[in-house]
């Protein structure tokens, strides 16, 4: 399974790596920003996406930045405008991992989101645990084996 982990805070990815590693996940691409995240998307499409809602705004448009709510939500901007464009079944392969869910469901509507497991970092151990079954979740869904 291939999994870009879209992530700005080095402890969290490191920590996730190493977790999702164990599962037997080897293809495992971390993007600090915005910018990470499309260049390792420019060239491969990945069998999931787990995405911190706050990361770095590099390689958004001014615009883009200006609707980002302070940054709170440059990883949905990307996936919406960005990863939307190059993987029609994006929406199958996301986990948003943040602690900005209550961001996204005030400035983002319902509709757009629906599907996504939505996860609170703040739950800790347990969330984390959450984000690795759906990725257990999204593997058989592939009829990817772990």
């Amino acid at each position: 399974m291939r999994l870009l982990l879209l992530e700005d805070h080095g402890g969290v990815a490191k920590y996730f790596v190493e977790e999702i590693m164990s599962y037997n996940i080897r293809a495992v691409s971390t993007a600090q920003s915005v910018a990470d995240a499309k260049s390792l998307t420019a060239t491969q499409l990945f069998d999931c996406y787990v995405v911190d809602l706050n990361v770095s705004t590099t390689g958004l448009t001014t615009a883009q930045r200006s609707s980002s709510a302070g940054g709170k939500l440059s990883g949905w901007l990307w996936l919406r405008h960005y990863l939307s464009k190059k993987d029609p079944n994006w929406r199958e392969k996301t986990i948003i991992y943040s602690e900005y869910i209550s961001t996204l469901r005030a400035h983002v509507d319902r509709k757009s989101h629906k599907g996504i497991p939505l996860i609170r970092k703040n739950l800790g151990a347990e969330g984390a645990d959450m984000v690795v079954e759906c990725i257990r979740a999204i593997a058989r869904d592939a009829g990817i084996t772990l």
